[in-house]
């Protein structure tokens, strides 16, 4: 039992030490190295699985603007929409 209480207090330890890490700041991470660009658009098909049964339900579409406001800075939004397709709409509303 106390091997494993040990080794549980060892790696809840090391990660918490890791957190400390420098972090940059958005607007000193020149455009061109940025993981996302306003205006991006990402698509994913939201599926179902019963039993043996797999279809797609509907879709999800996330969409990414960049902001700036005086509490906040810099930063990216992102708004989720999702919708169910016609036919499902009686079983999932």
């Amino acid at each position: 039992m106390r091997p494993i209480l040990l080794l549980i207090s060892l790696l809840f330890i090391a990660n918490v030490s890791g957190q400390g890490a420098y972090s940059t700041f958005f607007n000193e991470i020149p455009d061109s190295r940025l993981a996302y660009k306003e205006g991006e658009k990402l698509l994913y098909t939201v599926k179902y699985t019963w039993g043996i049964f797999r279809t797609d339900v509907g879709e999800a579409i996330i969409t990414i603007d960049r902001k700036s406001n005086g509490m906040y800075g810099d930063h990216f939004h992102s708004v989720i929409t999702g919708y169910s397709y016609k036919f499902y709409d009686v079983f999932l509303k």
